[in-house]
């Protein structure tokens, strides 16, 4: 395969990688957990922007096809793939950047929190994480363990699916954060205002819909627990929304 039509071939990795790739730093080490088949190394090292990449699954499947489509391009010296089971043994390759995407939140927050992660919790690492489920868990749980979120980022998919990008770094120092703050990923946004407003109207219905399933239950001690709680969140997206239209209006007004 020819290098024109390698580059063509895995240039395109979806808005969702596409976001992750974005933050990942120029001349950075990567280590990709959970790869599937490798193709977010091997974009990033056929375009230039690292050289060095290490790309570890725990399933054999994704392991197999991950090496043979890096042996095939001519990258094995460059990206090297291995099975492990999340940061398990990886400390060797000294990574700058590591990715973990396409899981669960609560899957990513015990990778972090492991033994096995230990090495990993220091100064100078970035961290690109992209749940697919429980995002308010895992940045809870970030900020709950001394991860400091420094982006919080959207990616929207053709079908008009909405991807959450998180990107923090190891500070030994917790923080606390709302509820609405967790669920919304308002803590240093950098996605438009008009995707953001449409994330914020998603969770809002998807919270009024639970909230309705908890009224039409008997039990009374759902109600008196977990429905004060939704409401709670859903009011302070609510005033997510508020703001960002308020300034969105004064922007507007200020270019007539």
């Amino acid at each position: 395969m020819s290098n024109n039509t390698a580059n063509k071939q895995y240039a395109s990795l979806g808005s969702r990688l596409e976001c992750c790739a974005r933050h990942v730093r120029s001349g950075g080490v990567l280590l990709d957990v959970g790869t599937d088949h490798a193709m977010l190394p091997i974009s990033l090292v056929l375009s230039g922007k690292i050289n060095r990449a290490a790309a570890s699954d725990i399933r054999d499947g994704p392991v197999t096809i991950a090496e043979r489509n890096v042996a095939r391009l001519g990258l094995s010296d460059k990206i090297t793939v291995l099975k492990t089971d999340g940061l398990a043994g990886l400390e060797k390759f000294s990574p700058t950047e590591i990715v973990i995407a396409g899981m669960g939140g609560e899957m990513i927050a015990n990778i972090l929190g492991s033994e096995a992660a230990e090495w990993a919790r220091k100064e100078g690492i970035r961290f690109i994480l992209q749940p697919m489920t429980r995002q308010h868990l895992l940045r809870c749980f970030l900020a709950g363990n001394g991860f400091l979120i420094e982006h919080n980022s959207l990616a929207e998919d053709s079908s008009g699916r909405i991807y959450e990008i998180i990107v923090c770094r190891y500070t030994a120092e917790p923080y606390i954060i709302s509820d609405a703050e967790a669920v919304g990923g308002s803590i240093n946004r950098d996605s438009p205002d008009d995707l953001f407003l449409k994330h914020l109207t998603g969770r809002i219905r998807q919270l009024r819909r639970r909230a309705g399933g908890i009224l039409k239950t008997s039990d009374d001690d759902c109600r008196r627990t977990e429905l004060p709680a939704l409401i709670e969140v859903v009011d302070g997206l609510e005033e997510m929304k508020k703001l960002i239209n308020a300034e969105k209006g004064k922007n507007n007004a200020e270019l007539l």
